[in-house]
């Protein structure tokens, strides 16, 4: 992790072993022979990740502890460097988001990292006010803010519980995910359990809803249909005509620019002129009775 303005912080990439993989591998004790225990420290690893400074990078499906090998193949199978670019199984077969222990880390992290983009955004602009992130320390913390704005994120990454001290700097904390409206003051002794991540407010804000479970089911196992255009549009590198070749009636035709801004929009034709707009890439996008197309051109 880079807590550091311009380097991306993050617990996991495409290019290396998930956390949770490396868990049962490697792990201590239950960790490596208990998914609840591994599970439980999902929240705790990605907490001290989101929350740092700079920007941040959540892996895909790392916030529901995925665990299957980056050397897998499709089945799960394998775990040679040859499957390194092959299919993995797919979180929503596997019913990971049914799975209670999963979606508990889920609920936990959208809280944390709501706090960090809708409930207090602008404390977390700036940088970090204390920070103790030492690889040979059992507790890692960070702070930030000031007064009733400050924020204490501290996460147990031992397999012990550990006893940690409320900084000052504020008169009172409120414990954030226990949804605890009862403030403690200063300096207070408080426990973590092993591989639990709290976080402390100086004001009371009420946790946000987060949902626990989806329902993937008529996504899984869908035949790929292939798509069939209705038309042809060329050139598509052109300074000023392009054309449509269609059977169907075209009803509008609108061209779109890289920003999502609608550059120009005609009625029922079969040519655009483009001489009128800056060069670049543009979406052309076609409108039928019942249908609609979207289609890459550039202005050179």
């Amino acid at each position: 992790n880079a807590n550091r303005d311009n380097y991306v912080s993050y617990a996991e990439s495409h290019d290396e072993e998930r956390c949770q993989y490396k868990a049962m591998q490697y792990g201590n004790g239950a960790i490596k022979t208990d998914k609840a225990t591994r599970l439980s420290r999902v929240a705790s690893y990605l907490a001290m990740s989101t929350m740092l400074n700079g920007p941040q990078m959540l892996w895909m499906f790392e916030e529901i502890g995925y665990d299957f090998s980056i050397n897998s193949n499709e089945n799960g199978e394998g775990e040679d460097e040859g499957n390194r670019t092959s299919p993995k199984p797919q979180p929503e077969a596997l019913k990971y988001y049914q799975d209670a222990e999963r979606m508990n880390q889920y609920k936990i992290i959208g809280q944390i990292n709501q706090l960090r983009t809708r409930i207090l955004p602008k404390v977390f602009e700036g940088n970090p006010t204390a920070q103790d992130l030492a690889h040979s320390r059992p507790l890692r913390s960070v702070t930030w803010g000031e007064g009733v704005n400050r924020v204490f994120i501290v996460s147990n990454v031992s397999v012990d519980p550990q006893e940690c001290t409320l900084p000052t700097g504020t008169t009172n904390w409120y414990d954030y995910l226990a949804n605890n409206p009862n403030a403690l003051p200063a300096e207070s002794k408080i426990t973590l359990n092993a591989g639990e991540v709290k976080v402390y407010t100086a004001q009371y804000f009420q946790l946000p809803e987060v949902p626990t479970k989806y329902v993937f089911d008529d996504y899984v196992n869908v035949e790929d249909v292939e798509f069939k255009s209705n038309c042809v549009i060329y050139p598509t590198i052109s300074e000023d005509i392009v054309f449509i070749e269609t059977q169907e009636d075209i009803k509008s035709v609108e061209v779109i620019n890289l920003q999502g801004q609608k550059v120009m929009t005609t009625g029922s034709t079969n040519t655009i002129n483009i001489s009128s707009l800056p060069q670049g890439l543009y979406m052309v996008i076609i409108n039928f009775n019942n249908t609609q197309e979207a289609h890459k051109i550039y202005r050179k």
